[in-house]
């Protein structure tokens, strides 16, 4: 899949690894802030809570005139679970810009307080979001 370019950068390379994408569960998400926004990435799990919160998110950002958004699979265990998201993305019609498998380095690094990309660069979940950061930005330059 190619996404097409976006007027702002959302991920940056700094010197230990990318950028968090601002969020609060929602509350940022206005029409003062889609106004600088021209791509949405969702960030789903295989999960009905997650999907269901997805769906939400999907509307609003549709009903607040964000034109082009894709869903992030997160914390993919199984081909089944990829399926799950992938089947809900396709029944709202929404393109999957990446996956991103479970990874229990992530847990290790929460456990002491540091990114996992700090604590483990060579983990599955860090090379899968570098991979996709690198997509975006590559589309986006």
């Amino acid at each position: 899949m190619t996404l097409p370019s976006t007027r702002h950068r959302a991920w940056r390379a700094p010197r230990s690894g990318l950028d968090d994408l601002p969020h609060d569960g929602g509350g940022s998400r206005s029409r003062g802030t889609a106004r600088h926004v021209d791509t949405l990435l969702l960030v789903a799990e295989p999960y009905f809570k997650s999907l269901e919160a997805a769906q939400r998110s999907f509307a609003l950002a549709k009903d607040l005139g964000i034109g082009r958004i894709y869903m992030v699979a997160n914390k993919i265990r199984s081909p089944r679970d990829e399926d799950t998201v992938r089947e809900f993305a396709g029944r709202h019609t929404v393109g999957i810009a990446g996956v991103i498998p479970y990874d229990p380095a992530v847990v290790e690094a929460d456990e002491r307080g540091t990114a996992v990309m700090d604590q483990r660069p060579e983990a599955t979940s860090v090379a899968a979001i570098r991979r996709l950061a690198d997509q975006l930005l590559t589309t986006a330059a």
